[in-house]
C-alpha cells in the first residue's frame, strides 16, 4: 500500500533535481527576484538526490525485512529480478531513443557513443563516462541493491533469531568508511568539485542510512519512541538539516566529509515525519503524491525535456522567453514522466 507522505517526498526530490538541471542561460534573463529564487533552487539538486538515496535504502530494506518477517528467509534472486523489471525497461527506453537519435543525426558517432552506451547498460556510468549526466545515481542504487541484498541473504542464512541485529554496526562501518574516503578524495585532488563524489564508495552511506532507519522502525519500534515528537517538529528539524545543501561551497575536507551526513540525516527526519501521512483528501497533496509516483520516469526524461524546451522556445519566440522555457521544462518533465510511467513502468 502506497504512503502519501513518502510519495510527496518523491515529488519534492524530483522537483529539486529538475530545478538543479535548468538551463542557466534562460534563468539569467528572468527578473531579478525570480532568477534569485530559481538560482537558489538550482543549488538544491543535491538534496533531491540524497532524499532519493535515503528513501531507496529505507524502502528496499523494508521489503527485505518484511519478507523475512513473513517467511523467515530472503529470496535474493527474486528480489533482484523484481528490481530489474522495475528499473531496467524505463532506462533502456531512454538509452535506446537517445542512441537512435544520435546515430540518425550523425552515423559516424557510433565509435564515440559505444563505450558510453556500455557504461549505461552495465551500470558503471558513475565510474566511466556515460551518455547522460544524471544516471550516475542509478548506478549507485544498483550497486547498493546487489550488495545489500546479498548481505541480507547471508545474514538470514546464519543460525540466529535476530539476523539483522548487526545493521547498526554495518551502518556505522559504512559511515566511517565513506566519510574517510570523501576526505581522502579532497586531499588527493588539486581542485575538487562535487561531481567527484558521484562514485558509489563515496556516497553509499546515504542509502545505508535509509536501511538503518528502516531497521529502527521495524525492529526497535522507532515510531513509538518518537511519538512525543510532532510531525511538524520532525519535519522542521529535517528541513533545517537538509537545507544545508543549499549553501554553495567548494568541497573541503570538512564539508565533503560531514556535509553529506548532515543533509541525509535531515532527509531521514523528513521521511520519519512524512510517513505519518498515510493518506489524505486535500487535492493539492494528492496531486503532489500522484506526481511522486511517477518520479522515476520523470527523473529519467527531464534532461530530454529541458533540451527540447530550450530549443522549442528559441525557435518560436527567441531566447529571451525565460518564462516559457521554465514552464515547458518543469511542467513538461512531469507530463512526459506520467506518459512514460504509464507506457513502460
Amino acid at each position: 500500500m502506497r504512503n502519501l507522505g513518502l510519495d510527496i517526498l518523491r515529488f519534492i526530490a524530483v522537483l529539486l533535481v529538475i530545478c538543479h538541471h535548468l538551463n542557466s542561460t534562460y534563468l539569467d534573463r528572468m527578473p531579478t527576484w525570480s532568477a534569485e529564487v530559481f538560482g537558489f533552487l538550482r543549488h538544491g539538486g543535491g538534496i533531491g538526490v540524497y532524499l532519493f538515496f535515503v528513501l531507496s535504502g529505507f524502502l528496499i530494506s523494508g521489503l527485505l525485512f518484511d519478507e523475512f518477517h513473513h517467511t523467515r528467509t530472503i529470496d535474493v534472486r527474486r528480489f533482484l529480478i523484481r528490481r530489474g523489471f522495475k528499473l531496467y525497461p524505463p532506462l533502456w527506453a531512454l538509452i535506446g531513443l537517445t542512441a537512435c537519435v544520435t546515430l540518425v543525426r550523425d552515423p559516424n558517432r557510433l565509435p564515440t557513443i559505444r563505450p558510453r552506451l556500455l557504461s549505461e547498460l552495465l551500470f558503471v556510468q558513475n565510474y566511466f563516462p556515460g551518455m547522460f549526466g544524471h544516471t550516475w545515481t542509478l548506478a549507485v542504487e544498483e550497486h547498493f541493491y546487489v550488495l545489500f541484498a546479498t548481505v541480507a541473504g547471508l545474514l538470514c542464512s546464519t543460525p540466529c533469531h535476530t539476523p539483522f541485529s548487526s545493521i547498526p554496526t554495518l551502518w556505522a562501518s559504512v559511515l566511517i568508511t565513506c566519510t574517510a574516503l570523501r576526505m581522502y578524495t579532497v586531499a588527493s585532488l588539486a581542485t575538487p568539485v562535487w561531481q567527484d563524489f558521484h562514485l558509489t564508495h563515496l556516497c553509499a552511506d546515504a542509502l545505508m542510512f535509509g536501511v538503518f532507519l528502516s531497521y529502527l522502525c521495524r525492529f526497535l519500534n522507532l515510531d513509538a519512541r518518537l511519538r512525543n515528537f510532532s510531525s511538524v517538529t520532525l519535519a522542521t528539524a529535517g528541513v533545517l538539516a537538509a537545507s544545508q545543501g543549499f549553501h554553495e561551497c567548494q568541497p573541503t575536507i570538512a564539508s565533503a566529509g560531514l556535509l553529506p551526513v548532515v543533509i541525509y540525516t535531515g532527509c531521514g527526519l523528513l521521511i520519519l515525519a512524512a510517513r505519518r501521512l498515510e493518506s489524505g483528501t486535500n487535492w493539492l497533496l494528492r496531486l503532489a503524491g500522484f506526481l511522486g509516483t511517477t518520479s522515476y520516469s520523470t527523473y529519467l526524461w527531464h534532461g530530454w525535456v529541458s533540451i527540447l524546451a530550450a530549443r522549442g522556445i528559441t525557435y518560436v519566440s527567441g531566447s529571451n522567453n525565460a518564462g516559457g522555457y521554465l514552464l515547458l521544462a518543469v511542467m513538461g518533465a512531469f507530463v512526459v514522466g506520467i506518459v512514460m510511467h504509464r507506457l513502460i513502468e
